[in-house]
């Protein structure tokens, strides 16, 4: 088995040395860990709204796979302020709206990389290899 880095033009260039995703694929499924992503580079300030571009761009990652939300198999949610959960689940919602949920972790941090940062989403995705 061998891994591969994946890094998708349309969204911000990871300012380190990692990739949006690393895709090892397995038995005919291709398991999808997409790295921490946030908002930024964009306008979005609070944290409801850094949370839609974030979903917005796991989806642009998944759907460069092949897959989308309906292939998530875990979600870490990363917030500055607990007080944003019902923001961020509110768009988490609209994301996953029909869909089964996966499992899930949130957890409240003490800071980010970056003094804009409110929200830093990572997931991990089984897609079907076709």
């Amino acid at each position: 088995m061998t891994s591969r880095p994946r890094t998708n033009g349309a969204l911000p260039a990871p300012f380190g040395k990692f990739a949006h995703a690393t895709v090892l694929p397995i038995a005919g499924t291709k398991l999808v860990f997409v790295s921490s992503v946030t908002a930024r580079e964009s306008s979005a300030v609070d944290a409801e709204a850094q949370t839609r571009v974030i979903y917005e761009r796991i989806r642009t990652v998944l759907e460069e796979e092949g897959g989308g939300f309906q292939h998530v198999l875990k979600m870490n949610v990363f917030v500055l302020d607990i007080g944003d959960y019902p923001a961020t689940n509110r768009i988490r919602e609209e994301f996953f709206a029909g869909l089964d949920a996966p499992a899930s972790t949130l957890v409240e941090v003490s800071g980010f990389v970056r003094p804009d940062v409110r929200v830093e989403i990572e997931c991990t995705a089984a897609i079907p290899q076709n």
